[in-house]
């Protein structure tokens, strides 16, 4: 069968000559081993570096390169063999940037390759960089990819030359097993031959998490695509959009900073986005990692009145959200990398708020202090936009390893700071709506504690950031036991009122757009646990409660249309944290 051929392959030569010899009398020694290539170890039919292979010479004379024999090695499934070479590489040739020594040269069914008359000079003190560049066959025998390598064989398989005569030449220990002529030692370096490139989509980590505020040009989403071997190309993308499109007054798609393409959100929910590239597909290169960034210039929303909800208007609290789909090819193979009918990337929850509250966790050690004081939790608080006030936050106590013997942590002088100055105002409670002892020591089912930190008087939050410490003394971790401690994140991000009247419809039923965290400011009732659902709900409501003060009064009195709206439950993005001690 007559296989197309491609052109894949790079191997650098290092031609290095010493200082000049000003007697004549020294023939100098040429030096030839190998090193990795710099590049990635994989190629889809297309130019590539399999090795760079020094070649030094001898300290006193400048050298001359004339002739030069590579031996390659594939592995095609059964092992390195020099015979499987040709079945992967139709032909090579030595290059300098773009300058080429010689013709292309088949290898023969041993994996030799002889290249003659080439007259290289090399100046004495210096290296100088010569490039096998190889025309791939275009079919690759197993679909884990075809492995090559190129090195030297042999002293013999390298001629030079100088003013006074031939060069010795010595072939080091890395270039002979590159050419397979070190028994039972496979090559330290290959190049994988692909039959199409790798290819991972995901949301990216540095995806933006939390409530955004409608001001400008607000990133929503980034997705990192992670490309080897062959350049991708994207020919079509969708973008679901979530919430209402009236909260939406254009969709911005980037790839790596450059805008690509910038849209409107027709009216209503379910929007999805259909962009076609196939006229100029998108390409996202080799061997990198690709950004989609999706950002969208929000509607400036209103505050939601008692009446109807209007679909067609933005108001704050409503939900915001862009995922991707899309489809893409191989640059060289032209194969399927992503098919667009799978699942759509999910972009994140965002809702509209007045402000935006940002919580970055500050990692502790692993170990701690037994019977002693401990940093349960350690994190900072800032808004980079508006000013917030937080009114609570949830703390998970339990353990992953459990020993025989005692059954409870013991927690004793709980107590939180802000900026190393201890808090006043502070209410640590239990699920139960108890206080936790915060004086002496108090003893609590180990296996799994919420404790609900609620500021009584609100704590403003603005650009400053804020650095908070939860301290207690901490025993009843036995050795070889590990406790945990974490900040749950079961937060919906649904706009709250100030007690659970606010959320009653007329026939006494709960409102679905109300379902927030009804915190009433009582002494009596804890903020957490409303009157109403099951005992799981009552105790799974979410993970914080701030606000973005869009409403007015906090301490307005319950009512239909009393209390304040807007209360806002959890950050609006999946940020959980925990810290691990052992014992």
């Amino acid at each position: 069968m007559v296989r197309p051929y491609i052109p894949n392959l790079f191997v650098f030569i290092l031609l290095t000559a010493c200082a000049s010899d000003p007697v004549g009398l020294s023939t100098g020694n040429l030096e030839v081993d190998h090193m990795p290539p710099p590049e990635a170890d994989s190629v889809v039919n297309q130019l590539d570096t399999v090795a760079i292979l020094p070649i030094e010479a001898d300290l006193m004379v400048d050298e001359i390169l004339t002739d030069l024999t590579l031996t390659g090695q594939a592995d095609i499934g059964s092992g390195w063999t020099t015979a499987d070479f040709d079945r992967v590489v139709v032909n090579c040739g030595l290059f300098e940037d773009a300058v080429q020594f010689g013709a292309f040269v088949a290898p023969d069914d041993t994996g030799r390759m002889v290249f003659t008359g080439l007259d290289i000079a090399v100046a004495a003190g210096t290296i100088r960089p010569i490039s096998v560049e190889c025309e791939m066959d275009g079919t690759v025998e197993q679909p884990t990819g075809d492995r090559i390598t190129v090195g030297v064989a042999s002293d013999t398989d390298v001629a030079a030359r100088s003013e006074a005569g031939t060069s010795p030449v010595t072939v080091g220990m890395s270039a002979l097993r590159e050419a397979g002529a070190l028994p039972g030692e496979d090559p330290m370096a290959a190049t994988t031959v692909l039959p199409f490139g790798t290819f991972n989509a995901a949301l990216a980590d540095d995806s933006p998490a939390g409530a955004v505020r409608a001001s400008g040009e607000t990133v929503l989403s980034r997705f990192a695509l992670d490309v080897g071997a062959e350049g991708a190309l994207i020919d079509r993308m969708d973008i679901p959009v979530g919430g209402y499109g009236g909260s939406y007054a254009s969709v911005i798609v980037r790839l790596n900073g450059v805008e690509v393409a910038r849209e409107a959100v027709p009216p209503g929910t379910g929007n999805t986005l259909a962009l076609d590239f196939s006229g100029a597909p998108l390409s996202a290169p080799r061997d990198t990692v690709s950004i989609i960034e999706l950002a969208s210039e929000l509607a400036v929303p209103s505050e939601r009145g008692a009446g109807p909800v209007d679909e067609e208007l933005p108001f704050y609290g409503d939900p915001v959200s862009l995922g991707l789909n899309f489809h893409a090819t191989g640059e060289d193979s032209l194969a399927e990398l992503f098919s667009g009918s799978d699942r759509p990337l999910d972009g994140g929850a965002h809702n509209v708020r007045n402000a935006t509250l940002e919580m970055v966790f500050i990692d502790q050690p692993t170990s701690y202090v037994p019977d002693g004081e401990n940093v349960l939790l350690a994190w900072t608080w800032r808004c980079p936009s508006g000013t917030a006030s937080v009114k609570r936050m949830l703390v998970v106590a339990d353990e992953m390893v459990v020993m025989a013997g005692g059954a409870y942590l013991l927690f004793g002088g709980v107590r939180l700071e802000a900026n190393g100055v201890p808090l006043d105002g502070i209410q640590f409670r239990d699920p139960a709506g108890y206080d936790i002892v915060t004086d002496g020591l108090g003893t609590y089912d180990r296996m799994t504690y919420r404790m609900n930190i609620v500021f009584t008087d609100e704590y403003m939050v603005g650009s400053s950031e804020v650095t908070f410490r939860l301290i207690s003394t901490l025993g009843g971790v036995d050795p070889g036991e590990t406790a945990r401690f974490r900040f749950d994140p079961t937060g919906t991000g649904d706009t709250g009122f100030l007690t659970p009247d606010n959320a009653l419809d007329a026939a006494g039923a709960f409102m679905q757009e109300a379902r927030g965290p009804y915190v009433d400011l009582g002494t009596e009732v804890d903020p957490l646990i409303p009157s109403w659902g099951t005992g799981t709900e009552r105790l799974n409501l979410g993970s914080i409660v701030w606000s973005d003060f869009l409403s007015g009064s906090h301490r307005a009195v319950a009512g239909i249309d009393g209390g304040s709206r807007d209360w806002i439950d959890g950050l609006g993005g999946a940020l959980a944290y925990e810290r691990l001690i052992t014992n």
